[in-house]
């Protein structure tokens, strides 16, 4: 698959006459809870040759693909700079991937580097608590495998906001990582159970279900009042654009 998956973005490259600096994979198989049919999820940051940022070109911010189960999506580097800008939570998690398929060094290092020193702990906190009440509060069932995803989504979310409120760090992707730091026993327990079963396809009665869900809200709301406490900040714009444009003069191509 990786070598499927090296083609798409060559050929991504040879037909949007671009620069991939950086690519890997997200999504279930990196978080650690995929099924056998999960598909790959890729993500990417690319350059335009430099003439297009010099001239009159409308450059392209954006590209998406899909073939077959590889869904591949790329940000354009200055695009990804601007999200960065506002703390942007997926561009963190790509950085932060475990299956690299294509890198320029030391480009993921640097930007890296960038996001764990400047990145707003408010603004990564507000994204992950979005997603658990959207995905745990909310849900009344798992009667289909998208509820179970969700509900998923909604753990991993929950145990980010844990990792950032004790380390004051970009949480790591993977599951496994963010359980380690865990304190609360029973409800870990729990959690890793759910998991297996998922990647099992065993079925997940409701009464494990509204447990496991209502443990999920007694912890957040009791590291709602850790959270409270942490001071925003904002990236430097002037540090991001060097980078822009140290990595543009890098791969120029007139």
């Amino acid at each position: 698959m990786k070598e499927k998956i090296l083609e798409l973005l060559n050929e991504i490259e040879q037909q949007y006459s671009i620069h991939i600096l950086y690519a890997c994979e997200l999504g279930s198989r990196v978080y650690g809870y995929n099924q056998a049919q999960s598909d790959y999820d890729i993500r990417f940051i690319f350059t335009h040759p430099i003439k297009k940022y010099l001239g009159i070109y409308r450059i392209t911010e954006t590209i998406e693909m899909k073939k077959g189960e590889i869904e591949l999506h790329g940000w354009e580097l200055k695009k990804a700079m601007k999200l960065s800008l506002k703390s942007n939570p997926s561009l963190a998690e790509w950085l932060n991937s475990s299956i690299i398929y294509k890198e320029t060094t030391p480009f993921r290092e640097e930007l890296q580097h960038i996001v764990e020193t400047s990145y707003s702990r408010v603004t990564l906190i507000k994204h992950y608590a979005g997603i658990f009440q959207k995905n745990i509060q909310r849900s009344e069932n798992i009667s289909t495998y998208k509820q179970i995803k969700s509900f998923l989504h909604g753990l991993r979310s929950l145990l980010c906001i844990n990792y950032i409120v004790k380390k004051k760090d970009i949480p790591p992707v993977e599951l496994e990582h963010l359980l380690i730091i865990m304190d609360e026993e029973e409800l870990k327990t729990n959690i890793k159970s759910f998991i297996e079963k998922v990647k099992d396809r065993k079925i997940i009665n409701e009464k494990e279900f509204f447990i496991l869900r209502d443990q999920s809200v007694t912890f957040f709301n009791k590291l709602q009042n850790e959270f409270k406490k942490f001071e925003h900040i904002v990236p430097s714009i002037e540090l991001l654009n060097d980078f822009v444009l140290k990595w543009l003069w890098e791969k120029r191509e007139f």
